[in-house]
């Protein structure tokens, strides 16, 4: 591992989606994947702000990264998109950030228990010289009307860190509770230090993105 560096574990709410239940959008999308694979899902979730906020935090939060000295994201976690039972946006607000860093370490879980489940100190990858983004919903994050700690924030923080009364805000909506980052895992307690960044709430218009149709 590089001393200057930190490996960290970044988590963050999907983004800003329609409304439930959506009007009817059109699909298939296929998202070409860095490598040789595709991956086709059955629509996008994700609204207009949505998309561009997904477009600028593919070069927003490398920076931020590279800011707080930590390790570069070498793998991404995040919820399978190709079903319909399951939702598309986490997927798809973190598409662009893969895609622009050439990261084919994607690790598609099939729904919310098989994050909460996946031991702690295998989510970063195993030479401690990258980190991890973890993109979810709020639900499995943090809960549905009030704060669960018993669900994956929860569970990683150490006793002592921040309040996590408030739940994660959905980018680019303005809000302090946006950028979850974990560091200094220990075995003892199986937890990690936590430090809360705010959204990103700027936008952009180019990046990587799907063609609709089959893949």
């Amino acid at each position: 591992m590089n001393d200057s560096l930190i490996p960290a574990v970044i988590v963050m709410r999907h983004f800003e989606d329609l409304p439930n239940p959506p009007p009817p959008w059109p699909g298939p999308y296929c998202y070409k994947m860095p490598g040789a694979s595709s991956i086709e899902v059955p629509w996008r979730r994700l609204n207009p702000d949505g998309i561009k906020a997904s477009l600028n935090y593919a070069t927003a939060l490398p920076n931020l990264v590279q800011t707080l000295k930590l390790c570069p994201v070498s793998r991404v976690i995040t919820q399978d998109p190709r079903s319909k039972e399951q939702t598309q946006n986490p997927f798809d607000s973190v598409y662009p950030f893969l895609c622009d860093l050439a990261l084919q370490d994607v690790k598609l879980l099939p729904d919310g228990s098989a994050l909460i489940s996946t031991r702690h100190d295998a989510l970063l990858p195993p030479d401690q010289s990258h980190s991890t983004l973890i993109c979810w919903d709020r639900q499995t994050l943090w809960g549905d009307g009030t704060f669960d700690p018993n669900l994956f924030l929860g569970r990683m923080t150490r006793v002592g860190g921040p309040s996590l009364q408030n739940p994660p805000v959905k980018a680019p909506m303005k809000g302090d509770q946006g950028i979850y980052i974990f560091t200094n895992y220990r075995s003892g307690d199986d937890k990690f230090d936590l430090k809360i960044h705010p959204t990103f709430i700027d936008l952009a218009d180019k990046g990587p993105q799907p063609t609709q149709g089959p893949c």
